[in-house]
């Protein structure tokens, strides 16, 4: 029962006051998308566990506060009642307590100062530990060789800040691409709602003209195979309506998904007009080369590559690191070492080494090929959109002539100077010129939001949808 009234609840809340229509725009899928999609949450899980990976390659250099308290029982030797040594022995209780923090900087110098006490329970202080007291210390560890430096002390942390940053910018790409494809899908949604709605008003008109013939054929005024055959063209415009219908009640369904919303009206979500009006005589003036270098300056992709690929070369530069010795200057307060340490063979560091340079050249060969594709994709991208524009000029000026010839006609049967058969035809006509320029219309959105796919240039940020928008319908070099 509660089920059933959270259902009802949210039918009727679908519904504004006045049963008017609650249309579905484009800034509502746009933002719908970028707050909820699933693929886009999906990527923002790579960042947030790259973001943790990178916090963990900073760990390296924390401090750390080193504590130990403790009790034990030594043996030593007695003292008289003057404090001068017996040859006796004794086991006492002793308490003793080290403290300490400790801290490896950046250059590779590791400190740890620190402080003792111990201190004996015994009652008789007559013991040569009676006396106590904090002892200070400091170590300081000095890599001579293997951990010598910035650079390769910190390759690590910058290596995972590369990483972090590469995932940023894939994220941003697939949220590019996922925003793309809903926006084509919306105007695809529109085409088709047009076509329908353009295919009910000849179908109304058409059935009026059938009316009128039907009862001149009954006068004997005209023929029944001419009426038969007007017949025959309204039935096969309503198999062509029931054929739209089920197209747009599939893209209204999916539609509904994308924009995560309820409706009770089989005719929404799409508002009437919703086409962009755009200039049919305005020059696109496309320049390649100005698209090619917003692309490689801003395409989401090739800057996810290039932080991989500096990640990797950060890789490789602590790989050779650790193939060197290790050569350590300690110092203490009271004693300074130098100490040695080397592997004989050293295949395991090698073999690491080796394997990131391969690695690394791979993600290279990767950054040349994607070059390639970048400058394939804004050229096809250019080309569509110029082809597009043109289709949909055209498109509005066949649109323009055939409504100037269909008034004409109508106007000269209503004169009795040209046959219902000529109007029928010229309505069928208007028919295919609206269906076309709906193609057009999609076509040339669709290429406007692909080229700036190819290019980088969309605005995916979920603060200012605005400007998202604004970028779908204009060419990069223009906003």
């Amino acid at each position: 029962m509660l089920r059933l009234a959270v259902c009802v609840f949210a039918v009727f809340w679908a519904i504004p006051n006045g049963h008017t229509a609650q249309f579905v725009s484009l800034e509502d899928i746009v933002r719908n998308v970028l707050n909820s999609s699933l693929e886009i949450d999906k990527q923002q899980t790579f960042v947030d566990r790259s973001a943790a990976v990178s916090q963990q390659a900073a760990g390296a250099f924390d401090w750390n506060i080193l504590a130990e308290g403790g009790f034990r029982r030594p043996i030593v030797i007695k003292s008289d009642q003057n404090n001068a040594l017996t040859n006796e022995t004794e086991v006492i209780n002793v308490y003793n307590v080290n403290f300490g923090v400790e801290k490896r900087f950046r250059n590779g110098i590791s400190i740890a100062p620190g402080v003792s006490f111990t201190q004996s329970l015994n009652e008789e202080n007559t013991d040569i530990l009676a006396d106590s007291i904090p002892v200070g210390r400091i170590a300081v560890n000095i890599p001579l060789l293997q951990g010598r430096g910035t650079d390769a002390n910190t390759a690590n942390e910058r290596s995972a800040m590369e990483s972090f940053k590469a995932t940023e910018y894939s994220r941003d790409r697939v949220t590019a691409k996922v925003l793309v494809n809903a926006v084509v899908f919306y105007w695809q949604s529109v085409a088709a709602k047009k076509n329908l709605e353009a295919e009910k008003r000849a179908d109304k008109e058409a059935a009026t003209l059938t009316d009128t013939l039907k009862k001149l054929s009954e006068l004997g005024e005209l023929s029944i195979l001419e009426y038969q055959t007007n017949v025959a063209n309204l039935n096969l415009r309503r198999l062509k309506i029931e054929k739209s219908a089920v197209t747009w009640n599939s893209t209204r369904r999916n539609l509904a998904q994308l924009a995560n919303t309820v409706h009770s009206d089989e005719n929404l979500p799409i508002p009437k007009d919703d086409f962009p009006n755009f200039s049919t005589e305005i020059e696109l003036n496309l320049d390649n080369n100005a698209l090619l270098d917003m692309a490689f300056n801003q395409r989401r992709d090739l800057l996810a590559l290039q932080r991989k690929i500096q990640s990797k070369r950060l890789n490789l530069l602590k790989k050779r690191n650790d193939t060197q010795p290790k050569l350590d200057l300690n110092v203490d307060l009271d004693k300074i070492t130098v100490s040695y340490v080397q592997t004989l063979d050293g295949n395991l560091s090698k073999g690491l080494e080796k394997d990131t340079a391969a690695e690394l050249k791979a993600y290279e060969i990767d950054l040349q090929l994607l070059k390639r594709t970048i400058t394939d994709d804004v050229y096809a991208a250019t080309r569509r959109l110029s082809l597009s524009y043109k289709s949909y000029q055209r498109a509005h000026k066949a649109r323009r002539l055939l409504e100037q010839i269909a008034k004409a006609t109508r106007e000269k049967v209503e004169q009795g100077t040209a046959s219902r058969n000529e109007y029928l035809s010229a309505l069928d006509k208007l028919l295919d010129v609206e269906r076309i320029i709906s193609s057009a219309n999609v076509d040339y959105v669709a290429a406007l939001a692909e080229l700036r796919l190819a290019t980088g240039t969309l605005p995916i940020g979920s603060e200012n949808i605005k400007n998202t928008l604004n970028a779908l319908l204009t060419v990069p070099t223009n906003g």
